[in-house]
């Protein structure tokens, strides 16, 4: 869904440049778990609570179809950190 929806993502990014600089600061903290993920490892990602409150905030933004989409992953992300159940590959702190 998001694939199909990145456009809007996009879009939502760009009209709010604060959100940007927010989620290019995630993807840059959290950018060794992603490698370490994609070869086949475990990624570790400290900064669970600041992506939710990333998340919450992008979605406030969104259309319907890209808010729910948030707060799905919200819920899931919250989920796997409180469980310590692995989300996509990615052990949540």
């Amino acid at each position: 869904m998001l694939y199909r929806n990145s456009q809007q993502a996009l879009q939502v990014l760009l009209a709010d440049p604060a959100l940007m600089v927010r989620a290019r600061n995630l993807i840059k903290a959290d950018i060794n778990a992603a490698e370490a993920v994609l070869k086949g490892g475990v990624g570790e990602i400290y900064n669970t609570d600041g992506i939710i409150a990333f998340l919450h905030d992008f979605a406030e933004k969104a259309p319907l179809d890209l808010k729910l989409l948030s707060m799905t992953v919200q819920n899931e992300l919250q989920t796997s950190k409180q469980t310590g159940e692995l989300f996509f590959g990615f052990l949540l702190h």
